[in-house]
């Protein structure tokens, strides 16, 4: 028994060996390479209806909302008979805020 207060050893036969496709890279940090980069995923977070014809909203950025937080519009469908257009948004996400900082300046 080691009393040492020492790293116990990574070996025999009950040590714990990486999963296949996982390279241990810089210490303590681990990547998965197996599989593709996870893609950043929009949550929904809404729609609204506007009078006219707003297709051309697309990609805006919408906020702060109450919370804080930021839309962007994703998707837009206009009924001509009505006049209306139904907009769906996203949360938007970090990288769609700096575009929209770079694209103001």
């Amino acid at each position: 028994m080691n009393l040492g207060g020492g790293a116990a050893q990574n070996s025999g036969p009950n040590s714990v060996s990486p999963a296949p496709g996982v390279d241990a890279g810089e210490s303590g940090i681990k990547t998965r390479l197996d599989r593709p980069a996870a893609s950043p995923k929009r949550h929904k977070a809404g729609r609204a209806n506007y009078p006219g014809d707003v297709r051309h909203m697309l990609g805006e950025i919408k906020g702060p909302l109450t919370y804080g937080g930021y839309v962007i519009a994703v998707d837009a469908q206009y009924d001509p008979d009505t006049d209306r257009t139904r907009v769906a948004f996203g949360h938007a996400t970090v990288d769609d805020l700096a575009l929209s900082e770079r694209a103001s300046s």
